[in-house]
Formats: C-alpha cells, sequence, structure tokens
C-alpha cells in the first residue's frame, strides 16, 4: 500500500510496504539546482517485476525526454519495501557500476 510519511527530519515522503517503481518529474521551474517531484507509478511483489516495469516506464518516457537537457531529464528509480523517497528532491546523481 502507498501511503505519505516524514522523514526523520519530517520532510514529505512516499513509501509503500511492496517493491515499487518511482518517476520523478522535473517540476517545470527553471533554476540552478532543478527539483523533481517523485510518486509511486505502481507495486510488485518481487524485485524482478518492479525491475520490468520500470524498464516499460522507461520506454514510454524516454522519447519526450530526448528533447531536454539530460540534467532535467525525468528519472525512474525501484524501491526496496519501506524505502522513503523524497516527494520533493533534487535530482539523484547516478552510481557507477
Amino acid at each position: 500500500m502507498i501511503r505519505e510519511t516524514q522523514t526523520a527530519n519530517r520532510t514529505p515522503a512516499l513509501t509503500s510496504d511492496l517493491w515499487h517503481v518511482v518517476h520523478a518529474r522535473w517540476d517545470g521551474v527553471a533554476r540552478k539546482k532543478p527539483l523533481f517531484v517523485r510518486e509511486i507509478v505502481s507495486e510488485h511483489d518481487a524485485r524482478e517485476t518492479a525491475v520490468d516495469a520500470a524498464r516499460a516506464l522507461r520506454g514510454t518516457v524516454a522519447p519526450t525526454m530526448a528533447e531536454r537537457e539530460e540534467h532535467l531529464r525525468d528519472q525512474i528509480f525501484v524501491r526496496q519495501p519501506a524505502y522513503q523517497s523524497l516527494i520533493t528532491a533534487e535530482r539523484l546523481k547516478r552510481r557507477l557500476r
């Protein structure tokens, strides 16, 4: 179940008791550090199905993102159960593997 909560610092966040896909959309306001509004778009019993859903979402979003500068493009995350995602935050830096 998706629910709104607060972090330990009392910052508004979203969480789910299942694996979930988070879509972070640029808020459209030009600033030095752009802000992204996050929402949980789907929940899944297993990580694998969440990853499949995230890839499908990426496929639908990617064509519209090509026109934007890289730092303004939407981001899509797969999060484990009980992970708290801030509702509004800066763009996350990509981890190199």
